[in-house]
């Protein structure tokens, strides 16, 4: 398929007419901001980093949509419609692959109620979705507001998607009990975007952050940011990975995986109560892992002392 067929073939998939989606007729998009502070993130997906055995195209353009909308979530923001760049290889162009792509691009549309307003199309020697998503937002919530005190919490339990992309990559042997949900957080992840979003619109939250570059460097951009200590005291994940996975291997999945897409905040202890009960309205669950200190760094405490936490994480071009 050619640039202008695959734009009709968007067009036709997100029933795109004129007089309702201008700008996926015309080469701009107006926006009306009249419903709060302005929210906006952009996100790349390239098929050659982030793209691993298992996952197919329809799944890729699913979680393209999927980084950009954790981002949101952690702001208390509302996402209200997004742009995309498709950039194609010819051996991908065809029909039924355009369609897959698509596909995806509109599954994540409807799950999450954001529309497609415009986009461009072009050939590349690598597949890469670029999304630019934007909503709004009465709340002000950032890295950098956590006060010594506050409780460290987390929207969902880590480790899964860690252990899936090792799988995928390594053929890490994982117990039957979890490999399903191990390789589904990598290639159709389902993140509880509600809870923290609803925590971070409260007004309750001092700090949030979005958590796909991994957990301690999370932690540590909190830490860097608001000029405090954060001390776990537990892990932040689920009975069965700490039932079937022990020491190092557990600790290094929780810590240092990325792609998550799991709400970090700091709140006051006495607003737990109302994080619960907001957590469990959303169907989600809160982990309380940590609190917050004076000083710097992140610190890992255990009965036999403390543990340094590493800066690691996610990053391209390591």
């Amino acid at each position: 398929m050619n640039e202008r067929q695959i734009i009709e073939e968007i067009r036709k998939a997100f029933g795109a007419a004129p007089a309702t989606d201008e700008g996926m007729f015309d080469d701009v998009v107006r926006v009306d901001p009249g419903k709060g502070k302005l929210i906006l993130k952009a996100d790349m997906f390239v098929a050659d980093t982030d793209m691993p055995p298992g996952m197919t195209l329809r799944q890729a353009a699913r979680k393209s949509l999927i980084s950009c909308l954790s981002d949101f979530a952690a702001k208390g923001a509302t996402p209200e419609g997004f742009m995309v760049s498709l950039a194609l290889p010819r051996r991908l162009s065809g029909r039924r692959t355009v369609q897959d792509i698509v596909s995806g691009l509109r599954d994540a549309s409807r799950e999450y109620s954001v529309r497609l307003v415009a986009g461009d199309v072009n050939e590349s020697k690598s597949l890469s979705i670029d999304c630019i998503m934007y909503g709004f937002s009465g709340a002000k919530v950032t890295r950098g507001g956590a006060r010594p005190g506050d409780s460290v919490i987390a929207t969902g339990p880590f480790g899964y998607s860690a252990l899936g992309l090792r799988h995928l990559l390594a053929g890490l042997r994982l117990p039957r009990e979890v490999v399903a949900r191990c390789v589904s957080s990598v290639t159709a992840p389902r993140p509880d975007f509600r809870t923290i979003r609803d925590i971070a619109s409260s007004g309750m939250a001092h700090s949030s952050m979005d958590s796909s570059d991994g957990l301690a460097r999370t932690l540590h951009e909190i830490s860097r940011q608001s000029g405090v200590r954060i001390e776990m005291t537990t892990l932040p994940t689920d009975d069965a990975l700490k039932e079937l996975l022990r020491g190092g291997v557990l600790a290094d999945a929780v810590l240092y995986g990325g792609e998550e897409f799991i709400g970090v905040a700091t709140i006051p202890p006495d607003r737990m109560t109302d994080a619960t009960r907001m957590a469990k309205k959303a169907g989600g669950r809160i982990y309380e892992f940590g609190a917050v200190r004076e000083g710097s760094g992140v610190v890992y405490k255990t009965p036999d002392g403390g543990v340094e936490v590493r800066d690691a994480g996610w990053s391209h071009l390591r």
